[in-house]
């Protein structure tokens, strides 16, 4: 895009507390003892004691556990309710691709030390607050870095599409635990959640169940990668998608998949300023203009940023 396109869109947005804002992290343990995190782009393991950008819940966990070698931790906390839940996997899982990770393995033979209140394994579930929500999120589903982040994200969706509030019809693309549906969609007379995850399907249709008195069509959950969505004849018109998809962004797929959704409105939720510039130029080319780009450092002490970018239909 030009220059002065860029200027002009772009605006700088809020930013979490700069220690302590993590409530999801991931531990490898090491030979001889030990936990570690892996470098970027390596399966090479740096030793830890501590995490500056974990939350201090995970600081105290980390002071007491012990992790067999080759064993992958992953810990999250709530905020709201100080929960703590974890799941691991082990070398020899991972290499078995086609089959369900065991991370329901007693602690004693991959884990220990782990405070008695920490919930185990793939059901274990926490719940967080966001914008007044009570959310719903199970170990293996994926969340935001942390709840502070998650809040500047709903505001700013809110922002960048004010059509929500009266939105006939809303569809959160790449919905997760139904985060944006719960929040920014609690308006829209009808919602639809697009999501492939097993786990954030469950969770969604726990966080959205305040809608079922709300008739059938309320809202509707699909367990589906976004490329092979397609709305159906019967569908009512959609007039907001907003879309959080994974750092490789929308790409072609996505987009395709957008476009089909034919929405006057798309709110773009981007970890990758690189994938965000690409997604953005596919758009545009397909008859979307950029209205505007607003970039939040949730992820203080990296190279990272999160952009909420809104688009219109030519």
């Amino acid at each position: 895009f030009d220059a002065d396109e860029v200027e002009r869109v772009v605006a700088v947005g809020g930013a979490v507390d700069p220690y302590g804002y993590r409530t999801t992290i991931r531990l490898v343990g090491m030979p001889g003892g030990g936990v570690g995190f892996r470098e970027e782009r390596s399966d090479e393991v740096v030793p830890i004691d501590h995490c500056q950008v974990a939350h201090e819940n995970l600081s105290q966990v980390l002071r007491s556990v012990s992790v067999a070698p080759g064993v992958e931790l992953t810990l999250r906390t709530s905020a709201a309710t100080n929960g703590v839940t974890a799941r691991w996997t082990r070398p020899e899982d991972r290499k078995r691709r086609n089959e369900k990770r065991r991370s329901n393995a007693p602690a004693g033979e991959s884990v220990s030390g782990l405070p008695a209140d920490v919930h185990i394994g793939d059901r274990a579930f926490l719940v967080e607050q966001v914008d007044g929500v009570n959310l719903q999120v199970s170990a293996p589903s994926f969340f935001q870095a942390g709840p502070a982040g998650a809040e500047l994200l709903v505001d700013a969706v809110r922002r960048a599409a004010p059509e929500l509030a009266d939105a006939d019809h809303a569809v959160d693309a790449y919905g997760g635990v139904g985060l944006f549906a719960a929040t920014v969609m609690r308006s829209a007379r009808r919602v639809t959640l697009i999501e492939s995850a097993r786990s954030s399907c469950f969770d969604a249709k726990e966080n959205l169940k305040h809608r079922a008195g709300q008739g059938d069509k309320s809202v509707e959950i699909v367990r589906s990668d976004m490329g092979d969505w397609k709305p159906g004849d019967d569908i009512d018109p959609i007039d907001v998608v907003v879309a959080d998809p994974a750092r490789p962004g929308l790409a072609k797929p996505g987009v395709a998949a957008v476009m089909r959704m034919d929405a006057p409105v798309v709110v773009l939720v981007s970890c990758d300023p690189v994938s965000l510039a690409r997604d953005a130029r596919l758009l545009v080319d397909e008859g979307y203009r950029m209205e505007s780009v607003e970039v939040f450092d949730l992820f203080p002490q990296t190279p990272h940023v999160e952009c909420v970018t809104r688009f219109v239909r030519n």
